[in-house]
């Protein structure tokens, strides 16, 4: 349990301690320099249930460093202290693909409906009764195809393919790829938090 409060994090409220492995951080060799280790303090982590697109779930972690990161010769650093980062939380079982899959089976139809009606008209005679029925209704499925079509993204947000998840080693929850790092900057009347990157969640073999 992580006792001190941190607002990045959005509540005490399961909050937990989030353990460095050796408190240490390698920071990648750049063409100026090799490779770089520099130290690290715990930090703590914390799903925000809800907190993400479409109402998701967000695992949101920050970390501590000791001396402010840079290259040689760069103009990009990153500075001493908290470092906060979040990436989408989905637990297996609360994922069904089953309402995207007919959503998109459903807009599959209507494309290919859509195809159809657009020869039909094609070849109708231009004061044609059916040409105008059939105009009515491509205008109606299109309608149609626009509202299934923004359903459809909906449930993509909410329930995303398993090729742009990382899993937990039991496969209880799956993590995006990737994330966004930010550090926050106080000012005199708010505080503000200023994008770093990005990073990937990469596999570890141990627990």
């Amino acid at each position: 349990q992580l006792y001190e409060r941190e607002e990045f994090l959005g509540s005490m409220g399961g909050a937990k301690v989030l353990k460095i492995k050796n408190n240490e951080l390698t920071m990648t060799p750049s063409i100026t320099e090799g490779m770089k280790t520099v130290r690290v303090k715990d930090g703590g982590w914390r799903v925000a249930q809800g907190a993400g697109p479409m109402g998701t779930d967000l695992l949101r972690f920050y970390i501590e460093i000791e001396e402010e990161l840079r290259h040689k010769g760069s103009d990009v650093y990153c500075p001493a202290g908290r470092i906060y980062a979040n990436c989408g939380y989905f637990p297996t079982m609360n994922q069904s693909s089953q309402y995207k899959d007919s959503l998109k089976k459903e807009l599959d139809n209507m494309i290919i409906r859509a195809e159809e009606l657009d020869d039909e008209i094609a070849a109708e005679g231009p004061f044609s009764l059916n040409r105008f029925k059939k105009s009515s209704e491509l205008f109606r499925l299109k309608v149609d195809m626009q509202s299934t079509a923004e359903r459809f993204a909906s449930a993509s947000v909410a329930s995303p393919d398993k090729s742009l998840l990382k899993y937990s080693q039991d496969g209880d929850v799956g993590l995006t790829r990737e994330g966004g790092i930010c550090c926050k900057v106080i000012k005199p009347m708010t505080v503000e938090y200023h994008i770093l990157g990005r990073f990937r969640i990469a596999a570890s073999k141990e627990n």
